[in-house]
């Protein structure tokens, strides 16, 4: 049994090792023939740029938030009741120069003024009467001058008689010299009297401007009871209603000067050295003549509604959050709105985020290249044509390295003249070199896996494909050849059914993998 069972598995293996080989063979035999090819490898379509020279200005943009530039708080100088207020005087009015806002109630202060008036007609009355008793003293001095040099001589003459002839008697000679003292006493007392009239003046002269200073606060008081409106104002707050008591030195309302606004437009600090020279100057307190403009812009639904500015000073350099505040001052704000958008549209209000555009130097002889044409190591990626193409569409990869200058939206500088004498820039920007020449092809299309020198082609296209397929700023976007740019500025070309930009950079070809 065993040597059967031993039999019968090497049958069995056999035939499986017989099947796998005729199934081996069977498949070889079997196998499909490879294609066989004849198509060259495909060359890598790219859409470029012309580098072509500009004079570049775009603005130095800034976001801020709308506020006052001088806003005043209503504090009562007196306390009482207030008899009367302004009737627009509501959060949101527009109220003119000169209005009366409130009223305190005036009857306390009025007393006051004519009780202090009284006192000062009695101390005046007072200084004549000094200047009369000097008078009247002065007159009396004089009377009782002579009654003493009467008595004296009289006095005088007794005594002789007495101690020379021995006519009269002891008693007789003191009666004249008690008579002689008493004309002296008066005198002296006289005398006293005169000499007390100046320090009574002027005792009564002191109490008197006292008085008068005193008249003044209480007509200032009294004119303190009402309050006018100091400048054309907006209303902000008001915190007291008539038949209210007030009390002095506590606000009771915010008004906000209508002569102009204020916006502390944020920016980074590298953009201020972009900015023009007489807005730098007018920041830093220098006067360099008129400043130019700033355009302030604030969007609603779509619609944007703008007022023009200037720059008044840097306010300050956060190093926290490594922004610059340039303030920008709109005069006028309640003034007509330029926009052709919306007829009926909202003034400039406290609390609107708006952006400011500060112009900037103008440069001449720049390049300025989209962002999507410069990649790792600041490269840009450039199609070389090759002179050797009948049609001029074939050609090469080379790169360029570029220092970028200054980012706007999806362009960036990288070029202009007079860039290495200009004093504003940092040294290591000043001084690097820009490898990208005038009338170099950029390539702004999608490149994989680029090498330089590895062969490419420019797509033919027209000339509204090359034009929508450039990348740009806003965030908008324009879809061309099966791609996805972003676009600022969108209008319809001739022949097209979706939205394009306009651009001021040369557009050649355009082109997808």
């Amino acid at each position: 049994m065993e040597r059967l069972r031993r039999l019968i598995l090497g049958v069995l293996a056999l035939v499986i090792v017989g099947a796998a080989a005729t199934a081996m063979v069977w498949l070889i035999a079997t196998r499909p023939a490879p294609s066989a090819s004849t198509e060259p490898p495909r060359i890598p379509e790219v859409l470029v740029v012309e580098a072509a020279p500009e004079v570049f200005d775009a603005p130095v943009v800034g976001h801020g938030t709308v506020r006052p530039k001088r806003q005043v708080k209503i504090i009562p100088q007196v306390s009482g009741m207030l008899t009367d207020m302004h009737a627009s005087l509501a959060e949101g009015r527009v109220i003119e120069q000169g209005e009366l806002l409130f009223e305190i109630d005036r009857r306390t202060y009025e007393s006051q003024v004519v009780q202090v008036k009284a006192d000062i007609k009695i101390l005046e009355a007072q200084l004549r009467r000094h200047e009369q008793e000097e008078k009247s003293l002065t007159e009396r001095l004089g009377t009782a001058g002579e009654q003493f040099k009467i008595t004296e001589s009289e006095y005088l003459d007794t005594k002789r008689l007495y101690d020379e002839e021995n006519v009269g008697s002891p008693q007789e000679v003191d009666r004249y010299r008690l008579k002689k003292l008493q004309a002296e006493d008066v005198v002296l007392g006289l005398e006293s009297q005169l000499h007390l009239i100046p320090i009574l003046e002027e005792e009564t002269q002191a109490r008197l401007e006292a008085r008068r200073a005193q008249l003044a606060d209480a007509e200032r008081n009294l004119e303190n009871t009402r309050i006018y409106c100091p400048f054309d104002v907006r209303v902000e707050s008001v915190t007291a209603q008539t038949s209210q008591v007030v009390i002095a030195n506590l606000a009771i309302a915010t008004l906000t000067d209508l002569a102009a606004f204020e916006i502390a437009a944020v920016l980074d600090p590298s953009d201020l050295q972009w900015t023009h020279r007489k807005a730098y100057a007018r920041a830093l307190g220098k006067d360099l003549g008129d400043p130019p403009t700033v355009t302030v812009t604030w969007t609603l639904n779509g619609h944007r509604h703008s007022w023009t500015g200037y720059v008044t000073r840097l306010e300050r350099h956060d190093e926290t959050t490594r922004t610059a505040r340039m303030v920008v001052e709109i005069p006028d704000p309640l003034g007509d709105v330029r926009s052709e958008e919306v007829p009926d549209q909202p003034q400039l209000s406290l609390g609107m985020f708006c952006s400011a555009a500060i112009p900037a130097e103008p440069l001449d002889g720049a390049l300025v290249i989209p962002r999507s044409a410069i990649h790792e190591d600041d490269l840009v990626y450039v199609f070389e044509p090759d002179p050797s193409s009948r049609d001029g569409r074939t050609g090469w990869l080379v790169t360029r390295r570029v220092p970028l200058l200054r980012s706007v939206g999806g362009r960036v500088l990288v070029e202009y003249a007079g860039r290495g004498e200009d004093q504003h820039l940092p040294p290591q920007h000043a001084q690097a070199e820009c490898e990208l020449r005038p009338g170099e092809l950029a390539i702004i299309s999608p490149l994989p896996r680029a090498v330089a020198g590895m062969k490419l082609r420019l797509r033919a296209g027209s000339t509204a494909e090359a034009i929508a397929a450039v990348a740009s700023s806003d965030g908008v976007f324009a879809r061309a050849g099966g791609l996805l740019f972003d676009s600022p500025n969108l209008e319809l070309l001739d022949g097209w059914s979706e939205p394009v930009p306009r651009l001021s950079f040369s557009p050649v070809a355009a082109g997808t993998r």
